[in-house]
């Protein structure tokens, strides 16, 4: 009984779903490739256009320039005649040896500045202290001083030069890289240390640029 009811039911549902089909024509229709929707990942890269661009590219990365590989650096010369070429204009130096804190003067203090060529130092002037403990005028090649107004050079704004100090009772300095620059007198001050006995008192070599000044038309 239980069968021959189940029958019946299942023969009326197809002549149902028979019908329906007739009334409700579905057509199925396939989506070209190049029209498809892209999806979600796609769309990160891909704009949403008409027609989606499949040639996109992502941007490259810039390349950052450190400020060190734009500053301009102490170039380095085989002969002097060469480093005249790039410094054919003038400044001056002024030596001012002293102790106890600038109070006395010392005279007869051999003043000689060198520069480096091949490794090699070459001394390009010397001088002796007068009783006021001063060598001044010594005149030195510089480069042109629009150097300094130039946003991007590859040579610095003024010359470096190593001062040599020598005094039999005193120690031997050595100042680094003292800077001289176009129509300018640099002054570099010298704090004399007397030599004690039974003590080292070899070369001190000096090289921080914050113990040395610079002015303008000083006599």
């Amino acid at each position: 009984m239980y069968d021959e009811n189940f029958n019946i039911s299942l023969e009326r549902y197809k002549k149902e779903l028979m019908e329906f089909s007739k009334k409700n024509k579905v057509t199925f229709i396939d989506i070209p490739t190049e029209e498809a929707v892209p999806t979600i990942q796609e769309a990160e890269y891909y704009p949403s256009t008409t027609n989606y661009e499949r040639d996109y590219n992502p941007p490259m990365p810039l390349v950052e320039e450190t400020v060190a590989s734009q500053m301009p650096q102490n170039k380095k010369y085989s002969t002097y005649d060469e480093f005249l070429k790039d410094n054919p204009q003038s400044g001056s130096l002024r030596v001012q040896a002293f102790v106890a804190g600038r109070a006395f003067p010392v005279s007869n203090v051999k003043v000689s500045v060198t520069k480096d060529f091949n490794s090699q130092p070459y001394t390009i002037a010397e001088r002796m202290t007068d009783s006021s403990g001063i060598a001044g005028n010594i005149v030195l090649p510089a480069p042109e001083s629009n150097l300094s107004e130039e946003p991007i050079t590859t040579q610095m704004p003024y010359a470096t030069y190593d001062v040599l100090i020598e005094q039999p009772r005193y120690v031997t300095l050595l100042y680094k890289d003292v800077p001289i620059f176009d129509s300018i007198e640099s002054i570099q001050p010298v704090e004399m240390r007397p030599k004690i006995e039974g003590m080292a008192n070899d070369m001190i070599v000096i090289d921080e640029k914050s113990e040395w000044n610079l002015s303008q038309g000083v006599e």
